[in-house]
């Protein structure tokens, strides 16, 4: 297991910075903990176990177990798991990509790549990739970026015309090369489409590609709730429902109900 000490500005539950002191945050593989120092009045000692011969034993030579005292402490540190949301955290150190327009606004002194937002944000390896697909987080322009959910949904029109021009069956692998020349077409960078696809991916062999229907569902429902919220755009029910089944292949509209989505992030996003 590593370990690593990262110092950084640390969110409250709800996701918001509310201090402007950096903390130091230990972080493991899969879990990231705040550390704060605790005194006590009571005496901590740090042991060590040593061995010895018994001298006073008949007959025997017997090894018992001792213990040295090395060090006396006045503190420790306490681990505390973070409780906000990984990716909520990670959420405040990505621009948002809404097209290409972006990339002329790059402040080049404080856009960074991926390592970097790494090792400056106060998670773990694995809690910021897994937010980081979540995201379908991407880079390009030497900058990472998040896309708008605006645009994660033209590039989803977009996959939907090649998946019909190709004849795909979005159920079975399929090569990512049949995807990219319509994406590219519609004037949409293919980093983002990649990022996409991690997202509701189900295993990926080398350039071929396999989607997990049900991810699929709720992800391009989710993304037009947030697009609508953002747009201002408000539907009923039915309309709402409509629209989400007409984004999908026609085996799948039957899987487009409100109990497919995953409201604790919908009620996130409004």
């Amino acid at each position: 297991m590593s370990l690593s000490v990262k110092s950084a500005l640390v969110p409250n539950p709800n996701g918001l910075i509310t201090t402007t002191t950096p903390q130091a945050v230990l972080c493991t593989n899969d879990q990231t903990y705040q550390l704060r120092q605790v005194h006590t009045s009571n005496s901590i000692f740090v042991l060590q176990t040593t061995s010895g011969q018994d001298t006073e034993l008949d007959n025997a030579s017997s090894t018992t177990g001792k213990v040295t005292a090395i060090s006396r402490c006045g503190s420790t540190l306490e681990l505390i798991p973070i409780s906000s949301s990984p990716k909520t955290v990670l959420l405040q150190s990505l621009p948002l990509f809404s097209d290409a327009g972006n990339l002329s606004a790059v402040d080049s002194e404080t856009s960074k790549r991926k390592e970097v937002i790494l090792n400056d944000t106060p998670l773990s390896s694995c809690e910021f990739e897994k937010s980081w697909i979540e995201l379908c987080a991407f880079e390009l322009g030497g900058c990472s970026w998040r896309p708008s959910a605006a645009l994660l949904l033209q590039i989803w029109a977009s996959l939907m015309s090649a998946v019909t021009l190709k004849g795909l069956n979005l159920e079975q692998e399929f090569p990512l090369s049949a995807l990219a020349p319509v994406v590219e077409e519609d004037g949409h960078p293919l980093e983002v489409l990649e990022a996409l696809l991690a997202r509701v991916c189900k295993s990926k062999r080398e350039t071929y590609i396999e989607v997990d229907k049900h991810i699929c569902v709720c992800f391009v429902g989710t993304i037009m709730l947030e697009s609508q919220a953002k747009a201002g755009v408000q539907l009923d029910t039915a309309e709402f429902l409509h629209h989400w089944k007409d984004q999908l292949p026609e085996a799948w509209r039957k899987e487009a109900l409100l109990e497919a989505l995953n409201w604790s992030k919908v009620k996130k996003m409004a």
